[in-house]
């Protein structure tokens, strides 16, 4: 290729180009000839560095007293720039702080993070650091600007000779998208597409097998004896494993599960950590839906789970039974990309910005090997999750039978193969849509097992929870005339125009209130609201009233245009469709007006009324959540099936289900429960401590608590030396640990990532598994799905009892509930949610018998007050040590020291 890449790496004060400075630059020169030039410099901004971008980079402003100022660095980049192609990660970055330098710049560029994600699109990550790990490049970025350019050029040429792999209408499809002949990566996709033209590459035509039906199963008669003869050593089951180890309890929880569908019961089983409770309810599922030809429904709550069913145990135990059997997945209808959509985007995709462009090549690669079109198939972030919806299945723009890609409908295929499957995995989303809805989106069934069951309290109130969401009505009112008038002909205009001119003055009144209800939400102290009797005596409470009063006002009227509007249309016979279009587009509004209006009427009072602000700052949600899950449970889910088997390793608190039970409506005399101890030997395996010395969170203000838990977590840290996670229970906390911890721990050659700073969840959990010296904060999602078993994760801290806050609008709510009842808020909700929390941070560190470590505790709570009793009775480990933190610190240091002995 005749092209000379320049590869480029900035540090800087800052995010912002307009206010922040330049303090690093590299730049290093490749040819066509492979000749090779490197300059870099530091810079002077001549302005304090903030001590988090030391902490960073290393950069300090005694390595930059001698440096040269931005004058100078404006004098020297103009040639060392002239006429290269720019390449950069993540180069809008930047360009930013270039051109706010140097001005506009006539370079072209590429952006090595948006090709990753081109010729990558389900990575779960697309920094630089993950991307250099993931592929094996010999780079080391650092924060620092040279290293970091280097980064950038081993992994520009790995992306670019993946992209030279790719099939030719893949390429020409993908360079008619991108179209914009200025972008350096419009040009290298041209020059790679034209060689290939060149040499006359062709390829093999490639012929979509048509969607058919699996091999009808085998009969297989039910025999528990059967069932349970292919778990022992000479079993089928067992056959499938390099090293198999019979366990009891799997086979225990093996019969109560068959034994529930025998009798038409109901089961809550607990199956402890290495129980192997998935193949111990597929098995019982699968020959009980084959031999009584029935459907088995499971249920994940996770869609790490819901993969990993269909990816692993599922394959495996196609291969393993001695019997056939039919198995799918399903997701919600939104999952699905529609193929209709698609065309008519591609169709515009000349108007799109270089951002919308990236993500439609990012798509069409995608779906040149996307067989199942589930979104979970892509990773998406920020506005394309928004793009991606809008090209989802919906009730709404499906055409059904008129559709013209209806045979290659992801989604009907989806549910064609559910409909023929004996067990079908779905997530407890779509399981509530399907109740909730009633429109059978999945097919009958009777039986059903629900795993990861102590999230089904909450998961069905999510998904009961009606929303009128600001910003989407806001956006209806926007998009109705793109959307809807597009393509109509003059003619319609010439009678139509006058109601479209009052829909426009109508759809800018609504927009206006609305501006105005935001502009008023500042009000609301809190980031979510409950609105009870004491709010409704509030003034920011009346005021935000009155706009919405107004704002319905303004939307009832354009919705009596609107009828007008599909009234005009009736003599239209060529419109149909924009029409039904219409017709659906008002329903959607009447609904949302309705659901507004009920919102502030208040009326149910088996309903939590709460606000929030939503995940964007320019939304605000008004949100109706039952009150009582319980019933809605029973009358829609339970009282249609035979039988239910609910699972989790915790469900259980202080060895009693009755909490779970009672919150989510189980028929009582049709319950059977069961707990199985976990396999492991946690007092061989796991150090339980507890540091007494630090006071007691609930009753000391939040700084004097940091400045103790500071001191604490540093000592005992240094003990773990790494492979360590901290579990905190609020974002904030954890922050100031983090800024507070980062620089001393670094001296000790420790290195500390944090959840929402230093990247997402899997990246982090990525640097445990490489990284021996990693030290992870983590909140919410860190307490529970993480599988990291032997020396990948030695040390597991929680700094408070996992209690949620007391002003969360519906934990208030349902407390009050609760205490209504005469029973106390405390002990019969708050405390056992908290010790089931607790049960799951516990539970990350003991993942296989040859796993070892320490779990520890810096809420003394757990031994000062009573309650405490019931977290430490709920644990599989009944030995403890506590102590104060230095009496702690040597506690790990001595058992590391043993455990290492024997590793």
């Amino acid at each position: 290729m005749d092209f000379t890449w320049l590869f480029l790496d900035l540090e800087t004060t800052g995010l912002d180009s307009q206010v922040d400075h330049i303090l690093e630059v590299a730049a290093l020169t490749v040819k066509p000839g492979g000749q090779r030039e490197a300059w870099q410099t530091l810079v002077n901004p001549g302005v304090p560095i903030p001590s988090k971008i030391t902490l960073l980079t290393g950069i300090d402003e005694t390595m930059l007293a001698v440096a040269p100022d931005s004058k100078q660095l404006e004098k020297e980049l103009p040639e060392i720039l002239a006429g290269k192609i720019i390449v950069a990660h993540n180069a809008p970055f930047d360009l930013g702080f270039l051109e706010a330098l140097l001005g506009k710049l006539p370079n072209q560029w590429i952006d090595t993070l948006q090709l990753a994600k081109i010729v990558y699109p389900h990575l779960p990550s697309y920094s630089l650091g993950y991307l250099i790990k993931r592929f094996s490049l010999s780079a080391t970025p650092a924060h620092r600007a040279y290293a970091d350019t280097l980064a950038v050029e081993k992994l520009f040429f790995h992306l670019l000779t993946e992209l030279q792999k790719l099939p030719l209408a893949t390429l020409q499809n993908i360079y008619s998208l991108l179209g914009d002949e200025s972008q350096g990566l419009t040009s290298l996709w041209g020059e790679i597409l034209r060689a290939k033209l060149k040499v006359g590459f062709s390829e093999p035509l490639k012929i979509e097998p048509s969607f058919s039906s699996e091999e009808i199963s085998d009969f297989f008669p039910w025999d528990l004896k059967e069932l349970l003869h292919l778990f022992s050593p000479q079993g089928s089951i067992a056959q499938g494993f390099n090293f198999y180890e019979e366990r009891p309890q799997q086979l225990e929880m093996l019969k109560a599960v068959a034994r529930a569908f025998e009798k038409q019961r109901f089961l809550v089983v607990e199956a402890g950590t290495g129980v192997g409770k998935s193949l111990a309810y597929l098995v019982p599922a699968l020959a009980w839906a084959v031999s009584q030809d029935e459907k088995v429904v499971v249920a994940t709550h996770t869609i790490a789970l819901q993969e990993q069913l269909w990816q692993s145990e599922i394959k495996f135990l196609k291969k393993q039974l001695p019997f056939h059997f039919r198995a799918a997945v399903l997701k919600g209808r939104n999952n699905y990309f529609c193929l209709r959509e698609w065309h008519l985007l591609r169709e515009r995709a000349v108007n799109l910005n270089w951002s919308g462009k990236i993500f439609l090549a990012r798509l069409e690669h995608w779906l040149a090997n996307e067989k199942t079109g589930d979104r979970d198939t892509i990773t998406l972030r920020g506005e394309e999750r928004e793009l991606f919806s809008q090209l989802a299945s919906s009730k709404e723009n499906c055409l059904g039978m008129k559709c013209p890609f209806k045979e290659e409908c992801f989604y009907q295929r989806a549910r064609k193969k559910a409909s023929q499957a004996d067990l079908i995995i779905v997530n407890h989303s779509l399981l509530f849509s399907d109740i909730k809805t009633q429109e059978a989106l999945l097919p009958k069934y009777n039986y059903l097992i629900i795993d990861e069951a102590h999230h089904l309290e909450d998961e069905g109130a999510k998904q009961f929870t009606e929303t009128f969401s600001l910003r989407e009505v806001l956006k209806k009112v926007a998009h109705w005339e793109k959307k809807n008038f597009l393509h109509l002909p003059q003619r319609f205009f010439s009678k139509a125009e006058p109601l479209i001119k009052d829909l426009k003055k109508g759809a800018q009144l609504i927009q206006k209130k609305g501006e105005e209800i935001l502009a008023s939400s500042p009000l609301i102290t809190k980031w979510s609201q409950r609105i009870d009797h004491f709010t409704l005596k509030k003034k920011w409470w009346r005021d935000l009233k009155i706009c919405y009063r107004q704002l319905f006002f303004e939307l009832e009227a354009l919705l009596v245009l609107l009828a007008q509007l599909v009234d005009l249309l009736e003599t239209e016979e060529k419109l149909r469709e924009t029409k039904q279009l219409l017709k659906i587009y008002n329903a959607e509004l009447k609904n949302l007006l309705a659901l507004g209006k009920r919102f502030f009427d208040r009326k149910d009072d088996q309903a939590i009324y709460w606000l929030e602000v939503g995940y964007r700052p320019s939304d605000l949600l008004l949100q109706i959540t039952p009150l009582n899950i319980a019933v809605l449970f029973q009358e829609f889910l339970f009282s249609k099936l035979k039988s239910v088997v609910l699972t989790s390793a915790t469900l259980s608190v202080a060895g009693k289900f009755d909490f779970l039970i009672e919150r989510i409506g189980l028929p009582p005399k049709l319950v059977d429960t069961l707990q199985i101890t976990s396999p492991f030997n946690y007092e061989q395996q796991s150090l339980l401590l507890i540091d007494q010395s630090l006071p007691d969170p609930a009753r000391t203000n939040g700084e004097e608590f940091n400045i103790a838990l500071q001191k604490a977590l540093q000592e005992i840290l240094e003990a773990t030396t790494g492979r360590t996670l901290v579990l905190f229970t609020a974002h904030r906390q954890l922050q100031a640990m983090y800024y507070a911890l980062k620089a001393p721990l670094k001296e000790k050659g420790l290195e500390l990532y944090a959840d929402r700073i230093d990247g997402r969840r899997y990246v982090l959990l990525e640097e445990l598994k490489n990284n021996e010296k990693a030290i992870i904060f983590g909140s919410n999602t860190f307490w529970e799905g993480i599988d990291l078993p032997g020396s990948l994760l030695t040390a597991v801290i929680m700094v408070r009892l996992p209690f949620w806050p007391p002003n969360n609008p519906l934990i208030e709510a349902r407390v009050e509930a609760v205490e209504k009842e005469g029973k106390s808020g405390f002990f019969n909700y708050s405390l056992p949610r908290a010790v089931l929390r607790f049960r799951q941070g516990y539970g990350r560190l003991i993942r296989t018998k040859d796993d070892w470590g320490t779990v520890i505790i810096l809420d003394n709570r757990l031994l000062k007050k009573r309650y405490g009793r019931v977290f430490l009775r709920s644990l599989p480990q009944k030995r403890y040590l506590a102590g104060d933190t230095q009496e702690i610190k040597v506690a790990v240091e001595q058992w590391f020291s043993e455990k290492n002995k024997h590793v």
